[in-house]
């Protein structure tokens, strides 16, 4: 089977890895090598790191950054284990180099990919292959804004607090260096950021901006075009991640092993797997939905999802930080005007 892959995100690479052993792998990405890789990866799983290692043998010790000791999660703090800062950038490096047919700076669309067998669209946010056939899509993205800097002033360990309808983060990587970024849809994440750092001394090393997308999987599909060739979508483009928290790395990785069992039996339960794995997601965008009508289902919908970042947090302590900070008011506001 002749695979093409678009995206050398996360998803696309490690599908790739995987994959090349078995098949004729493609895969094609828009950047160049040495900007792939740069946003966000914090409060993975060392564990799951050392999992998805393992697989595609490789050795975890080797993008390993940070520890987390102790999580700044509003204000309250939180005891963590097994949460880390990985070098992403490398980690999508060395996974590509078990592929020989790689394509930096490759501009591809659907048009470009007729002698394939098979086409996995793992272009995240952009869904540049699959149709984009949710008409509330438009308004459905959380954009982000994040820099890397070297500083002593910065926290060091794990920080989030609020910013308007998202949050403020910052999370160290090595020595010195840290990511400060925000994610709101209310508030501009380059001006929460820049107040954060005032009266900071720091070294800017890079940008990273970047776009979530929230749509969840019932409102993503389809996940599978059947034709020639056949397409299919895995991780963020077709909805798993959490529109709370952002988190897309884990769980895009769990869509792509979903991915790779139903393409060695039977790629027609894909989709079915999907929905039933990352309902969770749906979840979440119930309780924004429920927000956005002002229904008195909000507080139910919100002690039936899981705790935000997978974090031991109780659902009294959830809703004591909620209402403390007068998120409930701030977020029903926002939802009203929203998905017009």
């Amino acid at each position: 089977m002749k695979i093409g892959i678009v995206g050398a995100g996360v998803v696309g690479a490690y599908l790739a890895c995987r994959l090349s052993s078995r098949y004729n792998v493609e895969i094609f990405d828009k950047k160049q090598k040495d900007d792939l890789g740069h946003d966000c990866a914090w409060l993975f799983h060392y564990s799951d790191l050392r999992n998805y290692c393992e697989k595609c043998k490789l050795d975890p010790v080797n993008y390993l950054e940070h520890v987390g000791r102790l999580f700044d999660f509003f204000g309250v703090p939180v005891t963590i284990n097994d949460q880390i800062t990985f070098n992403k950038h490398q980690f999508l490096l060395d996974l590509l180099m078990r592929v020989n047919g790689v394509h930096f700076e490759s501009k591809i669309s659907k048009n470009d990919l007729d002698d394939y067998d098979l086409v996995i669209d793992a272009t995240g946010s952009s869904r540049n292959i699959l149709p984009s056939v949710h008409k509330l899509e438009p308004n459905c993205f959380i954009h982000c804004y994040q820099l890397e800097v070297e500083s002593h002033d910065l926290p060091n360990d794990f920080y989030v607090h609020p910013a308007g309808l998202g949050f403020l983060w910052a999370f160290p990587r090595r020595g010195n260096i840290t990511r400060v970024g925000c994610g709101s849809f209310t508030t501009n994440p380059k001006k929460e950021v820049e107040g954060y750092l005032t009266n900071k001394n720091y070294k800017l090393l890079r940008i990273c901006s970047g776009t979530i997308r929230v749509v969840p999987p019932s409102k993503s599909k389809p996940f599978l075009l059947v034709g020639q060739p056949n397409i299919v979508g895995v991780g963020e483009c077709i909805g798993v991640v959490s529109p709370l928290t952002g988190e897309g790395i884990r769980s895009a990785l769990r869509c792509a092993d979903l991915f790779i069992d139903a393409l060695e039996s039977n790629l027609n339960v894909y989709g079915r797997g999907v929905l039933e794995k990352f309902n969770h997601v749906d979840q979440e965008f119930a309780l924004l939905e429920a927000l956005r009508h002002h229904q008195i289902q909000t507080l139910w919908r919100l002690l039936k999802i899981s705790s935000p970042f997978g974090l031991k947090i109780s659902k009294g302590a959830a809703l004591k930080m909620l209402f403390d900070k007068n998120h409930l008011k701030n977020m029903q506001k926002t939802f009203s005007g929203m998905y017009l």
